[in-house]
C-alpha cells in the first residue's frame, strides 16, 4: 500500500541544529609522519574510496566508513610495492569507476563495488602494456563516457555499460591514428556534447553524440575559415549549451543543440570559469578596457554584460573558482593584494568580499561552503578548514589540526552524515580525516557516529557511538509520537572524557504499549557545563515491516536528503518523474538496517512540481517536491 507523508521542515530543521564539526584522524595509513598520500575521495555507500599508500603496497585503492578498522585496502592492484595508481575515480550507480594499471595491461579502466572480488579491469583497451590514455569520464544514467586511445584509433569517444562487450568506440571521429581529443563532456536531456576535432574542419568544434557512430555528429563548424579553434568548458543554462570558443578562445557562444540554434552570444575576451546560478550564467570575462572580471549572461548579446569591477581599473581581478551554495554564488577574486572570498546574490550591490582570507578547493557541502583557507595576517602555508555562510562572521575556521605549517585540507567529500579530508598533520603526515555533520554546536566536545534504531521484539533498540568525548554529561533519549511534540523517554550517562570509541545503546521497551504505528527518536547531548545540542531526527514504523520515508527540505533548491528508516539491509530503486512522467533521474542503492540519509542532487531540475517513486523490498513509496 503506498503511502504520502508529509514532511514537515521545521521538524528536521529542530533535529539537526548542530552546526560545528570536530575532525579526528581516521587512520595513520602510513604510519608516522610520512604521507600515505591519500587523495581522489569519492562517496560510496556510507563510505569513501580512494587511492593510498601504506608504505608496503605502493598507492592502491582502497575505503573506508570512518573507523579505523573499516579503513582498509581493497585490492592490489598492481601486486608488491609497485603502485596501482587508481585516478579519474567516479561513482555511477553503486559502482566506481577508475583507471589503474595492474603492472600487466598498462593503464585501463576498471571498475570496484567495495570488494576484492569486485574490483576488476573492465576491458584491456590498448591490448597488452599500452596505456589506454583514459580521460573526461561522464555518466549518462547507466553509460559511462570517456576519451581513450586502443593503440590504432588515437584519442576518440569511447563508452561503457561495465562490461567488456559493453565497452565500446562511440566513433573514430578523426579516422586512423589522429586524435579527435574529445573534451568538455557534458550531457543535455539525454544526449552528450563536447567539443572536438575531425581533422577536416577548423580545429575544435562542437560535437553530439547519442552513444552510437551515426549519432555522433558535429553540431557546427564553429569558425569555418579560423585554424586551431578552441573551445572552453561547456556548461548547461535551462536547456541551453554555454561556451567559449576562438582562436584563442575570445567569444561567449550558446547552442540548443542544432546547428542554426548554435550561435555567438557576444565577443569577449578570455570568457572561462563557466558557471550556473539563479538560472543564468556568470563566468570570468574581458570585453577592451577593464580587466577580467566577473560577468553574468542571460543568453542575449545586451544581457550580457559585466556584473561587478572586483579590481578597478584595468588591472584583472581574475574571479574563478565559482560555485553555487543554496542562494548564493561564491568565488575568490584578486583585489590587488592576494585572492580573497568574494559572494555575489546576481547584483553588483550585493557582489562583495566575504572575508580577508585566501580560499581553496570550494566545495558545497549540504548548502554549506567548505573551503581550504589561510588568514590575510597569517603565513601563506598556513592552510586550514573553512567554511562560511557567505557573512563574514559566519566564516569560521572549523578546526585547526596542524600545530604549525597549516594542514592543507583537500578532497572534501560528504556521505551520509560523515565529512571526509585529507589533511596533514605535523604527527601523522597527510592522512585521511573524518568528522561527523551532526557534531553539536556551540564547542560541544563530542564527536558522534551512528545513530540507529530498529524493532527489537516489543521495543526498540536505538544504538550510537561516539569518536571521542570531553566533559560530557549525559545523553536524553527523546521521541515523538505525532511528528511535532517530543518528550524525555530516558537519560544516559556519558563517558565524560574519552578519546576512543564509546558504543551506548537503549531499548524502548515501553514504546509497544503505546499504540502508535511510528515513532521519531533524537538525542539531547548535554556537557557538565549544561550546554547541549540535538542530534538527527531518526523513524521507525512500529505496526509493519515497511520502512519510513522522508525528504527535505521541500521545496528543493540544489539538493535534498532522502531518509529511509529500513528494518534490513538492502537495495532500493529511487526514480524521478515529471509532470508528464519523463524519468529525470534514476539510482541504485544500498542501505542499511537503521537510518539511512541519501543525498540527491536536484540542481539540473528545471523549476516545476517532480515524483521520487521509491521501490525496495520494504519500500514502494512515492513523494512529491517542488524544484523552486
Amino acid at each position: 500500500m503506498r503511502k504520502f507523508y508529509t514532511i514537515i521542515l521545521l521538524l528536521w530543521l529542530a533535529g539537526s541544529v548542530a552546526t560545528a564539526q570536530t575532525f579526528s584522524l581516521v587512520k595513520d595509513i602510513k604510519p608516522g609522519t610520512a604521507s600515505s598520500n591519500s587523495g581522489g575521495l569519492v562517496a560510496f555507500n556510507g563510505s569513501v574510496i580512494f587511492s593510498a599508500n601504506d608504505g608496503i603496497y605502493g598507492d592502491e585503492l582502497w575505503i573506508s566508513d570512518g573507523t579505523e578498522p573499516g579503513t582498509k585496502m581493497i585490492k592490489d592492484i598492481f601486486p608488491g610495492p609497485l603502485s596501482g595508481s587508481p585516478s579519474g575515480l567516479m561513482y555511477v550507480n553503486g559502482t566506481v569507476y577508475f583507471m589503474a594499471n595492474d603492472g600487466i595491461h598498462g593503464e585501463e579502466l576498471w571498475k570496484t563495488n567495495g570488494t576484492e572480488a569486485g574490483t576488476v579491469m573492465i576491458k584491456d583497451i590498448n591490448l597488452g602494456p599500452g596505456h589506454a590514455m583514459l580521460a573526461e569520464l561522464r555518466a549518462n544514467n547507466n553509460t559511462l563516457y570517456f576519451s581513450a586511445h586502443d593503440g590504432s584509433h588515437g584519442e576518440e569517444l569511447w563508452r561503457t555499460d561495465g562490461t567488456a562487450m559493453g565497452t565500446l568506440l562511440v566513433k573514430d571521429i578523426n579516422p586512423g591514428p589522429g586524435n579527435s581529443n574529445p573534451q568538455n563532456l557534458v550531457i543535455m536531456g539525454d544526449i552528450l556534447f563536447f567539443s572536438a576535432t575531425d581533422g577536416v574542419h577548423s580545429g575544435c568544434d562542437l560535437w553530439k553524440s547519442n552513444g552510437h557512430d551515426t549519432g555522433t555528429v558535429m553540431v557546427k563548424d564553429i569558425y569555418p575559415p579560423v585554424n586551431n579553434v578552441v573551445i572552453g568548458n561547456i556548461v548547461v543554462v535551462n536547456e541551453t549549451l554555454f561556451f567559449a570558443a576562438g582562436n584563442p578562445a575570445s567569444a561567449l557562444w550558446k547552442s540548443d543543440g542544432t546547428e542554426t540554434g548554435t550561435v555567438q552570444v557576444k565577443n569577449l575576451i578570455y570568457p572561462a570559469e563557466l558557471c550556473v546560478y539563479n538560472d543564468a550564467l556568470y563566468f570570468q570575462g574581458k570585453a577592451s578596457a577593464e580587466g577580467n572580471e566577473l560577468w553574468k549572461s542571460d543568453g542575449t548579446t545586451t544581457g550580457t554584460v559585466m556584473l561587478k569591477d572586483t579590481r578597478t581599473g584595468t588591472a584583472s581581478g581574475n574571479p574563478n573558482s565559482l560555485i553555487t551554495v543554496q542562494d548564493k554564488l561564491f568565488f575568490k577574486t584578486d583585489e590587488g593584494t592576494g585572492y580573497k572570498l568574494w559572494v555575489s546574490d546576481g547584483t553588483a550591490a550585493g557582489t562583495q568580499k566575504v572575508k580577508d582570507i585566501g580560499p581553496e578547493y570550494l566545495t558545497n557541502i549540504n548548502g554549506t561552503l567548505y573551503f581550504s583557507a589561510w588568514k590575510g595576517t597569517g603565513p601563506a602555508t598556513d592552510h586550514e578548514l573553512w567554511k562560511s555562510d557567505g557573512t563574514a562572521g559566519g566564516t569560521v575556521m572549523v578546526q585547526r589540526i596542524a600545530n604549525t605549517g597549516g594542514s592543507n585540507p583537500s578532497d572534501i567529500v560528504v556521505t551520509n552524515s560523515k565529512l571526509f579530508m585529507i589533511a596533514t598533520d605535523n604527527a601523522y603526515g597527510r592522512e585521511l580525516w573524518m568528522a561527523d555533520l551532526f557534531t553539536p554546536a556551540g564547542g560541544l566536545p563530542l564527536t558522534m557516529v551512528d545513530f540507529k534504531a530498529v524493532l527489537a521484539g516489543q521495543g526498540i533498540l536505538l544504538k550510537w557511538k561516539t569518536l571521542a568525548e570531553h566533559n560530557t554529561s549525559h545523553f536524553d533519549i527523546e521521541r515523538s509520537l505525532d511528528g511535532n511534540n517530543f518528550e524525555k523517554a530516558v537519560s544516559v550517562t556519558a563517558a565524560g572524557n574519552s578519546t576512543i570509541t564509546k558504543q551506548y545503546q537503549y531499548n524502548d521497551a515501553a514504546i509497544a504499549a503505546s499504540g502508535a504505528s511510528s515513532v521519531r527518536y533524537r538525542l539531547k547531548m548535554l556537557d557538565l557545563d549544561g550546554k547541549f545540542t540535538y542530534s538527527k531526527i531518526i523513524a521507525v514504523n512500529i505496526s509493519s515491516r515497511q520502512a519510513v520515508v522522508m525528504l527535505y527540505p521541500n521545496p528543493v533548491s540544489d539538493h535534498t536528503t532522502l531518509m529511509i528508516a529500513a528494518h534490513s539491509n538492502g537495495t532500493i530503486l529511487y526514480r524521478i518523474t515529471d509532470q508528464s512522467g519523463r524519468m529525470m533521474l534514476q539510482k541504485n542503492v544500498l542501505i542499511q538496517e537503521g537510518s539511512n540519509t541519501i543525498i540527491i542532487e536536484t540542481g539540473k531540475l528545471v523549476a516545476g512540481i517532480y515524483t521520487i517513486t521509491i521501490y525496495g523490498k520494504e519500500i514502494q513509496d512515492y513523494l512529491r517536491f517542488i524544484k523552486q
